[in-house]
Order: C-alpha cells, then structure tokens, then sequence
C-alpha cells in the first residue's frame, strides 16, 4: 500500500486503506496522517494524537531508545521511527536496531531495510 501511495498520492482509496492498516496496527500518528490524505474526517484522532505527544513531550525519556520506545507504546511508530533513523546507530544500540527493523518492515519499508 505504501508503493501504491508513492506511485499515485492523490488516490485517496488508497490512503484510507493506509489509515486503515496503520489504525490495526496502533500507530496513530501514521494513521492520521493517511487519513487526511485520504479524506476522511481526523478532528478526534488528531486531538488524540496531539494529547500522546504532548504527553510524551511533558515525561522526556533521557535515551534515544526509551524514548523510541515510548513513542510506540504511545502508539506514535512514525514518531519513534524517525526518532531511530534520526540518531546514529551508537545512540540506541542492538536494541533500538532491531526496534528500527522491525518498525520499518511493520510500516512499509522494507526495501530501507536492505540500505
């Protein structure tokens, strides 16, 4: 679905399918931001996400691996992907290297894995 928006980012059939795996997924952040794409309604969900990185923002995790990791189990995965991809990879480690993996397949980007 990721290939298929980067081929044709105004079909927003194709957006609300996005919005819709990264909603099943728990990351909200992703999700919103297809959402709009894809014109769906995002009033609610961007109160809510605005209030998870707020709420992240107010409790600053000092490691560049917790606070990835916070942001997932915040539902924010983009957020804490482009936390990881951000950072040198002596900042976060095996662990955060295997946490950057895993979101990058889980969202879409595979094919960023092999790079």
């Amino acid at each position: 679905l990721r290939r298929a928006v980067g081929l044709n980012p105004k079909r927003r059939d194709t957006h609300r399918l996005l919005a819709g795996l990264y909603r099943d997924l728990g990351y909200l952040d992703l999700a919103v931001e297809h959402m709009a794409a894809g014109g769906e309604p995002v009033d609610a969900a961007a109160k809510e996400l605005a209030d998870r990185r707020a709420a992240l923002a107010n409790d600053p995790a000092g490691r560049v691996l917790d606070r990835a990791q916070a942001a997932v189990q915040a539902g924010l995965g983009g957020d804490a992907l482009r936390l990881l991809l951000a950072a040198d990879v002596a900042a976060f480690g095996g662990n955060g290297v295997d946490l950057e993996l895993s979101l990058l397949n889980r969202t879409g980007r595979s094919a960023e894995v092999l790079e």
